[in-house]
């Protein structure tokens, strides 16, 4: 399943500690997360992920901009800052607002030091949304990442629709990835995560299944949980193979009697 924050809150979300080894690298990065939006009526900037102060020194934040909203209405930004406060502002080209589809969101630092926005639509093939090729470096993660909200807990900035599946990474990926994990295959493929985070249902935890970076439920009397984002369908019988030299998509292979991951 997947968890539906609920409209016009301010009081729910999920939050993962800072710990040692969150930092950003001067080099290759990406951040992943599912999401659906069914309604963007309002004024306000519906923040999904958050990191340090928005526009501030070593901050990271992904939100979308409601109907009504100043400046670029229904458009998603990522914006980050690294250390000595060099900024990426990069807004979606296209204006998806509340189309009702599952999405996932790519924002990563690309070799050359590019930030980029990707977008795949489930089951469609992945599009550049935007990027931003001004210097930036590392960055600390100093602050708790919060999903769901402005990391400041400003009552306007609550993120109000759903989300699925969330991943961190220091590697960055391709289109066809991208395109890939639209399709359902799981990221861990394309390169060594920091952390994994599958929001089946609202429960109280969330586990972490690469560490110890597990997600905390704030709020409560949180909406009915939804249907699956596309990255949680894949069959528990089949097992990942090795990731392919030249970042090909792996095979996946079928495994007997089994339920589990290997």
């Amino acid at each position: 399943m997947a968890v539906d924050l609920g409209l016009d809150q301010t009081t729910r979300y999920y939050e993962v500690i800072d710990a040692a080894g969150l930092d950003f690298p001067n080099g290759p990065w990406c951040i992943g997360i599912w999401t659906r939006i069914d309604e963007n009526l309002g004024t306000n900037f519906n923040f999904l992920i958050s990191n340090n102060n928005y526009q501030a020194a070593d901050g990271f934040n992904l939100y979308l901009r409601q109907a009504t909203g100043a400046g670029n209405p229904n458009k998603w930004q990522f914006s980050s800052n690294d250390t000595a406060n060099n900024a990426w502002l990069i807004d979606s080209s296209s204006s998806p607002g509340a189309d009702g589809k599952n999405r996932l969101i790519i924002c990563q630092r690309e070799a050359d030091s590019t930030g980029a926005l990707y977008f795949c639509v489930a089951g469609a093939a992945a599009t550049l949304e935007g990027t931003d090729s001004s210097v930036h470096g590392a960055m600390v993660s100093a602050q708790n990442w919060d999903i769901g909200r402005r990391v400041d807990g400003n009552t306007s900035r609550y993120y109000e629709e759903y989300f699925g599946g969330y991943f961190r990474g220091q590697f960055t990926l391709t289109l066809d990835q991208i395109t890939a994990i639209g399709a359902g295959v799981m990221p861990w493929h394309f390169g060594t995560l920091d952390w994994y985070l599958q929001f089946h249902a609202a429960t109280a935890t969330v586990f972490d299944l690469i560490g110890p970076h597990n997600a905390a439920r704030q709020g409560s009397s949180y909406p009915a949980d939804v249907e699956h984002f596309p990255e949680l369908l894949l069959p528990p019988m089949y097992v990942r193979s090795q990731a392919v030299a030249g970042g090909s998509v792996p095979i996946m292979r079928r495994r007997r009697q089994s339920s589990s991951w290997t």
